[in-house]
């Protein structure tokens, strides 16, 4: 089921979040679909932070 929504907050391990920032990862799967207008990326532990 898609869901339209504003913004979408996804938890990811900081490796990947890293490699999606710069550019060298481009996907990353969910088992859910949301059509968002904007995404935010949160690192996990160690991080636990938001880095976009």
């Amino acid at each position: 089921m898609d869901h339209m929504t504003d913004v979408v907050l996804m938890s990811i391990e900081p490796k990947w979040a890293e490699q999606i920032l710069e550019g060298s990862k481009k996907w990353e799967y969910r088992k859910y679909c949301s059509i968002a207008q904007g995404t935010r990326i949160y690192a996990t532990k160690p991080v636990q932070a938001l880095v976009r």
